[in-house]
């Protein structure tokens, strides 16, 4: 009986998927979506417990900080290239690129846990910030480019590899007690490999056959342009881009560290992969929130902005594990409205052609910030009352969002947009 309900629950699932899928979007979203949710699904089964991997090699949280950088210092040198790249390349070829950097990445991490060595780990993180600048870049390019209704497209993808990570994430429950995390990590590579025949199907957009890789000189002149502080001055993107540098500095406590906090107070795995879970959860709400996005992003943004205010609120006082997981949940949920409202500010205020390098830049800002914050919250967490360091978050993010909230308001007669 139970067999029955459970192949009736996964049908029901693949039947809900494609119907998101065939509500008007095109075939290379959907191609897109398919196979980075093959890959998400074997990443899911262990990306909550590779912080506290990370934490068990080194056993500090500074130490930590600095191991999880390593991925962001990678990830913020390569965005400008692969943002310059998506607005000349082939964005079939760079999503196939970033795909076979994953098999490297897969097998650094099994060497890494099988015998301990940090070296490994350092590579594998290199490498994952390399491959995801370039993933990420392209995706959300293709995004951009191609489909009328931005907030839909994203809020789509968002439903559906969030969804069935999740889903791995609930099969590691099972699994991680009875299986050594070098076989984790190998299953990277096999879910992978089916995620790039599946990208192999991905149409090239006409316009693609004709374009040809830039010189360095043009790259490194066009990066220059696109980090100046002109880029920047415009109505929404000002608010955007300071939410992203806030965001990249603190969400790292919520998403990351909390989870370790969990398991060295339970000394259960299963209590920090229920975190990770949580705080993935908002993710299939995206629909929703993608509507709204379209809408009104504007107040979606502010909205997200709340949220994270009140999450570390909740964390400062956090005192068992429901609490925690209140804490995930929030966060999740405000970062996820003000991701998908800010895709629909950047396209309304930007220039199509270069989507690409803005996009990138917009994920660069993101990303410095978190360097700095990953090793900063960890040394904070060492030092610091956690109780502390929640207010004092939750006081900068609320002074930002009053300020955006006037910044909007000074700018538009009708604030409701």
């Amino acid at each position: 009986m139970s067999s029955r309900v459970s192949t009736a629950l996964r049908l029901l699932c693949l039947h809900y998927m494609k119907g998101l899928l065939n509500t008007g979007l095109s075939r290379s979203t959907q191609i897109i979506t398919y196979a980075t949710t093959t890959r998400w699904f074997g990443w899911g089964i262990v990306d909550s417990i590779i912080p506290i991997f990370l934490y068990s090699l080194v056993n500090g949280f500074a130490e930590t900080g600095l191991l999880k950088a390593t991925y962001t210092i990678l990830f913020f040198i390569s965005l400008p290239i692969a943002g310059e790249l998506a607005d000349y390349v082939s964005l079939k070829k760079l999503l196939l690129i970033g795909l076979g950097i994953y098999f490297f990445i897969g097998g650094s991490y099994f060497i890494a846990a099988a015998t301990g060595s940090i070296l490994f780990v350092i590579l594998a993180r290199a490498l994952n910030g390399i491959s995801y600048a370039i993933d990420n870049t392209a995706r959300e390019t293709a995004f951009l480019r191609y489909e009328s209704s931005t907030g839909k497209a994203f809020a789509v993808f968002e439903t559906i590899t969030q969804f069935w990570w999740l889903v791995a994430v609930a099969s590691s429950l099972v699994i991680v007690p009875h299986v050594d995390i070098q076989w984790l990590f190998l299953g990277i590579i096999v879910t992978n490999l089916v995620a790039f025949v599946i990208m192999l199907r991905l149409p090239t957009m006409a316009e693609e056959h004709h374009r040809k890789i830039p010189s360095f000189k043009k790259i490194s002149k066009n990066i220059v342009q696109f980090s100046s502080l002109r880029f920047f001055f415009k109505i929404d993107r000002i608010p955007v881009f300071g939410t992203a540098v806030l965001q990249g500095l603190v969400l790292t406590l919520p998403t990351s560290y909390l989870a370790i906090f969990s398991y060295l107070s339970s000394n259960d795995l299963r209590e920090a992969i229920l975190i990770g879970g949580i705080g993935a959860l908002p993710g299939i709400m995206s629909m929703f929130i993608g509507k709204s996005s379209d809408t009104s992003p504007r107040r979606s943004f502010l909205f997200g902005m709340i949220l994270l205010v009140a999450s570390f609120i909740v964390l400062a006082f956090a005192t068992s594990f429901v609490m925690q997981l209140s804490v995930a949940f929030l966060a999740g949920v405000g970062a996820q409205i003000i991701y998908l409202s800010s895709m629909v500010l950047v396209k309304k205020s930007s220039d199509e052609k270069y989507l690409g390098e803005i996009d990138s830049t917009l994920t660069s800002v993101g990303a410095l910030s978190e360097i700095i914050g990953v090793v900063a919250i960890g040394y904070l967490i060492d030092t610091i009352n956690l109780r502390v360091l929640g207010l004092s978050i939750a006081g900068i993010l609320g002074f930002l969002t009053l300020f955006v909230f006037l910044w909007w308001k000074s700018k538009f007669t009708n604030t409701a947009t």
